[in-house]
């Protein structure tokens, strides 16, 4: 399914879920991060890989990316949609602006598209002030189709106040 794929890696880090999509087919990935070190390590990822020509690094924060750069963010992407849209992990970082990047992240995803948001759940973290994972699911089946919940490490969050992650697929 990735094959002829436009992908968008948000909060991409150094880009490997962006780059194995390229490596199957993709036609183009998009990858947002502004964390200085983690673009440079993206872009020698490129640079090996030699794919340039099939990839974009937005060097920003994604709230304000999605808001105000979308000319520059669909560039040569054909009807200005996403197939594929990776919000991994850091989610929490926009979590007092989270319905502003959901209503953004719909604009820029096919009728089809699939988006995949990760959740990382800290007890006692100041992020869950704003959001929790099922606070976040409720927002999302606003907006989009559930495909798929899945919880990774309940049981260690649950009994040693651990660290869980939820990946949510719509």
């Amino acid at each position: 399914q990735l094959e002829k794929a436009n992908i968008l890696d948000l909060y991409s880090g150094t880009g490997s879920f962006g780059l194995e999509c390229v490596s199957r087919q993709a036609i183009k990935a998009v990858f947002a991060e502004k964390e200085k070190e983690a673009v440079k390590i993206l872009e020698k990822n490129i640079e090996k890989l030699k794919i340039k020509n099939k990839t974009k690094i937005f060097f920003f924060d994604v709230f304000n990316l999605i808001k105000k750069h979308r000319k520059a963010l669909i560039g040569n992407i054909p009807d200005g949609k996403f197939d594929l849209i990776f919000c991994l992990k850091t989610i929490y970082y926009v979590s007092d602006n989270i319905n502003k990047v959901l209503l953004n992240l719909s604009e820029y995803l096919k009728k089809n598209g699939i988006i995949i948001i990760t959740y990382n759940f800290k007890k006692d973290s100041f992020s869950n002030k704003y959001l929790n994972d099922l606070k976040l699911k409720k927002m999302m089946l606003k907006r989009f189709k559930e495909i798929l919940t899945i919880e990774l490490n309940r049981q260690n969050y649950e009994k040693f106040n651990g660290e869980k992650m939820t990946i949510l697929i719509f």
